[in-house]
């Protein structure tokens, strides 16, 4: 050390390394045991009747359990579940773990559980119960995506990797999919999975691609099993942040338009039809911890001693019409062969029929043919709009019909599913969604010559834009966007 000292060279890098070392283990530094703030919510959530219980919120980065006050930590999305009458939280991106205890005078704690140095290696990962232990999958690391099942140990206070039958690469949150676990801990399902490696461009200038694949993980044999190809229809519509709450029953979805359910005990789709519980349940989720058990949806906030709760009943949905699945290779086989026969007879006749077609000679000895001015759209009237371009033209119809107004841009980054996005991504997808609607319009009515959507400057504020309907187009537009064809 002596010589380390005396050398004027090594001095400098060596004051300089010992300076780096000492900021990085004291911004490391926490305390073992934090806490907890609202004791009545922690002693009511970690009741008997709540285990295995995944806590959720409807965004992520709004509510923390633990407050980690300036340490390193208190910006990571904690996950907590109950587990055998115990609440665990686990940061997400590492293998802290956390565990209540309870202290003589009753109050609850956060004592930490692990003895673990891997951060970073599970970003974006899943945690959850299962045959009474804590596991942990999916998520990314510093060079690639991946589908390990960790599994915490707490005897060794480490994490271990539990072999599966294949390594499905899955993530609940962009660019992955919802991932859900039955009330009975038996099986976990995915509603697809990530090829690619982060390291590697791929198709579009993506590291990773979404195949979209409902897969089931059984959590006794770890094995997984491709269970069908998603329905295109619906696959769009299923994403991280269009999800509204894990239940006993599925998942529950919705674009600020029809509130759909995935039903992951039969695998059917069904539509929600009482809207008093829809417009209850959207007041009640946001900024909320939320959690189901058996058809109860549970709401609160760790800051708060209220807990509000909603009963769901089944008889408040109605199934749709399109199956949860896409066609079976012999279904689009069949189908490909129908349209085919289809196309093939169209072409014959109209081949034929120009040879068939006699105009009566007029008076002067010329032929005359009367123009035909009705066009009439490829389209059935209940299809031409998807589900998104719908739920904005009702957004549009409700508020210059109900409320004599134009619609702000804050509006329509909700109903588009973007108001969290970057605004030149709000911006690309307000352009994308209005400009097909008015194509799309001006298809059905060709004699129309403006767009059926126009904007305006805010009269409030000139820097942004407000957006409405030709008032003359509203009722022919309604049959268009009718939920019945949904």
């Amino acid at each position: 050390m002596a010589y380390f000292c005396k050398n004027t060279d090594l001095k400098g890098p060596l004051l300089t390394y010992c300076f780096f070392l000492f900021f990085a283990f004291s911004s490391l530094a926490q305390d073992s045991t934090y806490p907890l703030a609202n004791q009545s919510f922690y002693q009511f959530i970690s009741s008997y009747r709540f285990e295995g219980c995944r806590f959720s919120t409807y965004n992520q980065t709004s509510v923390r359990f633990i407050d980690f006050k300036n340490t390193n930590w208190k910006n990571y999305v904690q996950q907590m579940v109950n587990l055998n009458n115990r609440l665990y939280i686990h940061l997400l991106g590492s293998g802290l773990v956390y565990g209540s205890t309870m202290d003589e005078n009753g109050q609850i704690f956060m004592k930490r559980l692990d003895h673990t140095e891997h951060f970073g290696y599970n970003i974006n990962s899943f945690t959850f119960s299962a045959n009474q232990k804590l596991y942990n999958i999916g998520g990314y690391g510093l060079w690639r995506w991946n589908g390990q099942l960790r599994l915490f140990q707490e005897k060794t206070q480490q994490w271990e990797l539990e072999p599966l039958n294949t390594e499905r690469v899955i993530s609940p949150e962009n660019p992955g999919v919802p991932v859900w676990v039955s009330p009975d801990k038996g099986r976990l399902v995915s509603l697809g999975y990530l090829t690619g490696n982060e390291a590697i461009k791929g198709t579009g200038n993506q590291s990773v691609n979404l195949v979209p694949e409902l897969i089931q993980l059984d959590l006794k044999k770890f094995d997984w099993t491709e269970m069908g190809k998603l329905n295109p229809y619906y696959s769009k519509m299923f994403k991280p942040e269009q999800l509204l709450l894990h239940l006993d029953d599925g998942l529950l979805f919705s674009n600020y338009g029809p509130v759909y359910l995935l039903d992951l005990h039969r695998f059917v789709i069904r539509e929600l039809i009482n809207r008093d519980f829809q417009n209850l349940m959207f007041k009640k989720i946001r900024g909320s911890v939320n959690w189901s058990k058996g058809n109860t949806i549970y709401f609160a906030h760790p800051d708060k001693k209220a807990i509000d709760s909603l009963v769901l009943n089944l008889a408040y949905f109605r199934d749709a019409d399109q199956s949860i699945f896409a066609d079976s290779p012999i279904e689009t086989l069949i189908g490909w062969a129908i349209a085919t026969l289809l196309l093939v007879g169209g072409v014959i006749w109209i081949r034929y029929g120009k040879r068939k077609i006699k105009l009566a000679p007029s008076e002067g000895g010329q032929q005359e043919m009367k123009p035909d001015n009705t066009l009439i759209s490829p389209y059935p009237d209940n299809g031409i709009f998807e589900a998104v371009e719908k739920s904005l033209l009702r957004l549009l119809i409700e508020n210059a019909r109900q409320r004599g107004q134009r619609t702000g841009t804050e509006e329509v980054n909700r109903v588009l599913g973007v108001g969290q996005k970057s605004l030149d991504m709000q911006k690309r997808k307000r352009s994308d969604v209005i400009r097909a609607i008015n194509g799309k319009y001006k298809l059905i009515c060709p004699h129309l010559n403006q767009p059926l959507i126009e904007r305006v400057k805010s009269d409030v504020d000139a820097r942004l834009f407000e957006y409405f309907l030709l008032q003359e187009e509203i009722d022919n537009l309604m049959k268009f966007v009718s939920t019945d064809g949904d």
